[in-house]
């Protein structure tokens, strides 16, 4: 037993999330933490580092999101009738697209309504809602290979000219295939 834990990673439950998600080994991982914690950003340098082998490619991980959002996500549909002339006059003062300024709204309403910003899982006790506590935007991009969904972190945490400034760099990085692999998984809404 003291084996076990004395070789064990340090980290906390969302970087033991990340690093499951991007298939890297904690324990490979140098903590740059207080007290030799493995942080989020160690977790995301080790998944960019050139000798780590991503499984699928970009166009497997592409096929298999896109299949897991047809078999697994529902659909849902709304639609209502706008008065957008202050959102326009908005626009024109930040001078940001209006799908920023889309994102920005939706990122103050998935705040507002949590479970919006959810992942159902199923799980040994049966099917729950895990409702995330990072709003981690993908934003789907047109590209030469196809399509990406690069990915906004922390998009709660920008205003609205950072929002504008990293969407406008992830979709240049997606154009021109200069994303690493880490910029394309995580979203937690799409």
């Amino acid at each position: 037993d003291r084996m076990d834990t004395s070789r064990r990673a340090r980290a906390k439950p969302p970087v033991r999330k990340l690093a499951r998600e991007l298939q890297v080994d904690l324990t490979a991982v140098a903590p740059s933490g207080p007290d030799r914690i493995v942080t989020r950003d160690d977790v995301l340098a080790a998944a960019a580092t050139p000798d780590m082998q991503v499984p699928s490619g970009v166009q497997a991980e592409m096929a298999r999101r896109m299949t897991l959002s047809r078999s697994q996500i529902p659909d849902a549909h709304a639609g209502v009738q706008v008065d957008c002339s202050a959102l326009l006059r908005l626009r024109d003062r930040l001078q940001v697209t209006p799908f920023v300024l889309t994102l920005r709204l939706l990122t103050l309403v998935l705040r507002r309504h949590p479970l919006l910003n959810a992942t159902w899982v199923d799980t040994a006790g049966g099917p729950r809602i895990h409702p995330h506590a990072a709003v981690h935007l993908g934003i789907g991009v047109a590209t030469p290979r196809g399509l990406l969904v690069p990915v906004v972190t922390d998009a709660l945490q920008r205003s609205t000219r950072e929002l504008d400034a990293e969407v406008n760099r992830l979709i240049e990085g997606a154009r021109h295939g200069g994303l690493r692999p880490t910029e394309l998984m995580g979203s937690t809404f799409t």
